[in-house]
């Protein structure tokens, strides 16, 4: 998972790792959360706030030695957590996306600042009998990928305004950090979408091996990275152009040049 000076990994317990000029260090682990299907860190600039998502539930996990580990969101209807994400401009909200049930909602806006996840808390349901794979918030609006099938662009400050876009991308749903573009991934497709111009995609983008994550990067907003599904230590930098120039105009394209990279180091691990 991807934030500002930190990183968080997990294999078969929660670490948490701080990021500082490409130096990895090792500050704190939380060993009591299994089967962890999603996870997102916080924008909370005084807290180490990470939300897990598990086979049943949402638990919320601070690395604040004073502070307890005891909010939780468990859904109606038992069935895994598949994405989590939280608002960078409303920091005390968290989209929780679930798998289907056609008795439930598959997305639950909660605000943390309420307290313990209760009706007073979770100020939005969404998607009622559908499941959601990805999602990511676009200032007020939230993106979300659902049941295989279409992306919804929802605003959530009135009654949901939905605007929709068909296609079979519906993973990894992450914005351009100008907030004009929106990328998703089926296989080893990547597609890329307009915000202004919601519908359909502008382009498609095909790779050898099926995806595992994409990425934007934060300081150029034309270059989308992307780790594939090969076992290999190489990422790809689909680094996108537009006909007219830098920015998208009227009845222009997006054309692209793939570049490969190799970030990692080899490690004997028989040393």
């Amino acid at each position: 998972q991807k934030f500002d000076n930190k990183k968080l990994f997990f294999v078969d317990q929660l670490k948490f790792i701080s990021q500082h000029n490409s130096k990895l260090t090792y500050l704190n682990s939380e060993k009591r959360y299994q089967f962890i299907k999603a996870i997102a860190t916080s924008y909370h600039e005084n807290e180490l706030l990470v939300a897990c998502g598990q086979i049943s539930k949402v638990s919320l996990v601070s690395f604040q030695p004073t502070t307890e580990n005891n909010l939780e969101f468990t859904p109606r209807q038992n069935r895994p957590c598949l994405s989590l994400a939280w608002n960078q401009q409303e920091q005390s909200l968290i989209a929780m996306g679930f798998d289907k049930n056609k008795f439930d909602h598959s997305i639950s806006v909660w605000d943390i600042r309420l307290g313990a996840a209760t009706e007073n808390s979770i100020v939005n349901l969404i998607g009622l009998s559908e499941s959601t794979h990805s999602m990511v918030w676009h200032e007020k609006s939230l993106i979300a990928g659902m049941s295989q099938k279409y992306i919804k662009l929802m605003d959530l400050r009135t009654s949901p305004t939905v605007n929709t876009a068909s296609t079979k991308a519906v993973n990894g749903l992450t914005v351009s950090s100008n907030g004009r573009h929106l990328a998703s991934y089926y296989d080893n497709i990547v597609n890329l979408f307009d915000l202004r111009k919601f519908t359909e995609p502008l382009n498609q983008f095909q790779l050898a091996n099926n995806l595992a994550q994409i990425s934007w990067c934060t300081t150029t907003p034309n270059c989308l990275l992307c780790l594939q599904k090969d076992n290999s230590r190489t990422m790809n930098i689909i680094d996108i152009h537009w006909t007219g120039g830098v920015e998208l105009e009227d009845n222009e394209s997006a054309h692209f040049v793939k570049r490969s990279i190799d970030p990692f180091e080899v490690v004997d691990r028989k040393n």
